[in-house]
């Protein structure tokens, strides 16, 4: 019987394999535009590049002059701009909630990231130079079974500030597949019946 427990949890420890740490956001560098995602107000994906002839951007870092980011509040438009992404978590299960912010232009802006219950809002600071702009930022959740990455920005209008974000992942465990679950849910009855054979034969 002893044996049997022990291949059981073995077998368990096997098919958890597929619910390892894996990244849970789709196109989190926005190199595809805004495919998985839902935005709504002033949003638009843009390169450094287009900043340069309306605010002086500067830098020479390909990393940042040719990346894609999401830029929020087109200079002087006011309103409040959304940028969301709905996934599937654990419930219980902690996650990092990762991603790059800062501003173009001349002021400061507030951006508000919501996930899994779980608000933070940071300042950024307007800085053209184009290879200095970004500032990582992260913290931590507790999955539901579905969240939601929310970036939300209150653009004032006639600030010339634009904030930019980047890098948005949310790393932790991931959701097994139906199959996977099928498997292990075989596995135990099987190892079941046959613990249940055992007993009626040793009665």
């Amino acid at each position: 019987m002893k044996m049997l427990l022990a291949a059981a949890a073995v077998a368990a420890l096997a098919l958890a394999g597929s619910a390892q740490a894996s990244e849970l956001i789709a196109n989190g560098g926005f190199e595809s535009g805004f495919a998985d995602w839902t935005t709504s107000g002033q949003v638009a994906v843009a390169t450094a590049a287009d900043y340069q002839p309306c605010c002086g951007t500067t830098g020479t870092d390909p990393a940042y002059s040719n990346n894609h980011f999401v830029a929020f509040g087109g200079g002087n438009v006011a309103g409040v701009d959304l940028v969301s992404q709905t996934f599937a978590d654990v419930i219980g299960s902690l996650y990092t909630f990762s991603f790059d912010i800062g501003a173009f232009g001349g002021g400061t802006n507030s951006i508000t990231a919501t996930v899994g219950g779980v608000s933070q809002t940071f300042t950024v600071n307007a800085n053209n130079n184009a290879d200095t702009t970004f500032n990582p930022q992260s913290f931590s959740f507790l999955g539901t079974g579905s969240d939601a990455v929310k970036f939300t920005v209150a653009a004032a209008g006639g600030d010339n500030t634009d904030a930019i974000l980047d890098n948005v992942s949310v790393s932790g465990m991931a959701v097994p597949e139906p199959t996977t679950w099928a498997m292990m849910l075989t596995g135990f009855l099987g190892l079941g019946a046959m613990l249940r054979r055992r007993r009626m034969a040793f009665a």
